[in-house]
């Protein structure tokens, strides 16, 4: 995973989920996925619109980026096996590092750590990773926002993501359109490899939850309500032909913790079981539960010298629960 700036990144975990950059779990068989070269590595592209809304804030991404390809690229995911229209409690594990030392990883990857808001590297986050740096191989032009073509650029500043001039990767909320197929391209510089490139990926139709209704939760915060002994119905707008992914996570005073997680069809609604909602052990304070709601769609890219690349369009909400 490239490294960028703490709000680029904050903002990109949260409307990518967990796929950090590398291939998406729809890429295909296996015998169809790109393998890692590491004698002609290629380039990597990445490109993320996201929109997220939180305490009934809206913001929006549009971040890309460019680096020469690398081993960890190419791992894919470990897919999300929940069957669709079911929940799955989220087990409470201890995390594990995937390596210990240098010596645990490929030559040209070193063993590193994740690091918390206080800088202190965060227990089982260990992983190998190839240190590079972000590649600036011209503008790329992205067609299809409300308002107009997008030019996204090298930003020194956040790292060398591509970003909007003037932008940390965010953009103004109502910049990008909705149920539109945006189209991405750009000359390329094959000095550095990577030709002419172009692509196109789908945002659907703007999410919204419908039911239950939002209301005041308490400290000046909008959420909804729930009980542990009552099934949830969800309704939602902005349905499409894949999945949304649904997670319900809560934490009390005494320090218990709980969480579940849905997929389910994304048709516009679903009901959370009774028995499922109490699984996430909802707490006192409305701020320390959370529904999250996320919608991913891939796009796809395509150059003479692109050898892998990352291209998603998110849309994320999160709502506080209070329980009741």
């Amino acid at each position: 995973m490239i490294r960028m700036l703490p709000l680029v990144a904050l903002l990109a975990a949260g409307c990518q989920g967990d796929n950090d950059g590398k291939i998406s779990d729809d890429t295909g068989s296996e015998d169809e996925r790109p393998v890692f070269d590491p004698d002609e590595p290629g380039v990597y592209l990445f490109l993320t619109l996201g929109g997220i809304e939180m305490m009934g804030q809206p913001m929006e991404l549009a971040m890309g980026g460019f680096a020469p390809a690398a081993r960890e690229d190419f791992e894919k995911d470990d897919a999300d096996d929940t069957p669709v229209d079911t929940c799955e409690v989220v087990p409470q594990t201890t995390p594990v590092g995937e390596c210990v030392t240098d010596q645990d990883c490929a030559t040209e990857q070193l063993c590193v750590s994740d690091y918390d808001d206080e800088g202190s590297p965060e227990p089982g986050s260990e992983h190998c990773e190839t240190p590079r740096d972000q590649m600036d191989v011209g503008p790329m032009t992205l067609d299809g926002a409300n308002s107009g073509a997008l030019t996204l650029s090298y930003n020194m500043g956040q790292g060398g993501a591509y970003t909007v001039s003037g932008t940390d990767g965010t953009v103004n909320a109502g910049t990008l359109a909705y149920d539109v197929t945006y189209a991405f391209y750009g000359d390329g510089d094959s000095a550095q490899g990577l030709d002419a490139f172009s692509g196109e990926l789908y945002m659907p139709s703007q999410i919204a939850l419908t039911s239950p209704a939002m209301g005041d939760v308490g400290m000046g915060m909008e959420g909804i309500t729930a009980s542990s002994t009552s099934d949830l119905p969800l309704t939602w707008a902005g349905s499409s032909d894949g999945v949304l992914k649904v997670d319900l996570a809560g934490a009390s005073f005494t320090g218990e913790t709980g969480a579940i997680h849905c997929v389910l069809e994304d048709d516009g609604e679903f009901t959370i079981p009774a028995a499922m909602v109490a699984e996430a052990h909802l707490g006192e304070l409305a701020m320390l539960n959370m529904l999250t709601l996320e919608r991913v769609t891939q796009g796809s890219a395509q150059a003479g010298g692109l050898s892998i690349s990352a291209v998603d369009t998110t849309q994320t909400l999160l709502i506080f629960v209070m329980a009741k």
